[in-house]
């Protein structure tokens, strides 16, 4: 099975060190689009989001409101580094189907990355109608868990 490009955007890169990262590689097939300046207004915010599938949140610097999130058709997933965010509106993303996915010290292979990586490909999976999991899957199978944070 070929595996299907997404289209991720890290939209706080403002210390430009995320591409230096190990789990960065994690990315190498996808089409990975990273911000090092804030966006003016919200409209520039929704035109650097609006392509992407999956947003890596590194700070709760983005105030994902139900504005912004009605406005960002793509959007499968926020990936959080950290273990939860004031700044998102769950019940928005609720409404429109975006998984939220957070982080949690300690695990091995739990990086943003890998767990956006497979939410996507988990997702894809089961509208595919192919609900086999992998040994591999970590993150698809915590990512089904409500402690992680799922919406």
């Amino acid at each position: 099975m070929a595996i299907k490009v997404m289209k991720i955007v890290i939209s706080d890169d403002y210390q430009d060190t995320i591409h230096k990262l190990d789990a960065f590689t994690l990315l190498a097939r996808h089409e990975v689009t990273r911000y090092r300046t804030p966006a003016r207004d919200l409209d520039e915010l929704v035109e650097r989001l609006h392509p992407a599938e999956c947003v890596v949140e590194i700070r709760e610097r983005i105030d994902f409101s139900r504005a912004l999130i009605e406005r960002l058709p793509n959007l499968r997933l926020i990936a959080l580094v950290g273990s939860r965010s004031q700044a998102i509106d769950y019940e928005a993303a609720k409404d429109h189907q975006v998984l939220v996915s957070t982080g949690k010290s300690g695990w091995p292979n739990a990086s943003p990355c890998r767990r956006a990586s497979a939410a996507l490909r988990g997702r894809r999976q089961r509208a595919e109608g192919n609900h086999e999991r992998r040994e591999d899957d970590f993150g698809a199978r915590h990512l089904r868990q409500p402690a992680q944070g799922l919406v």
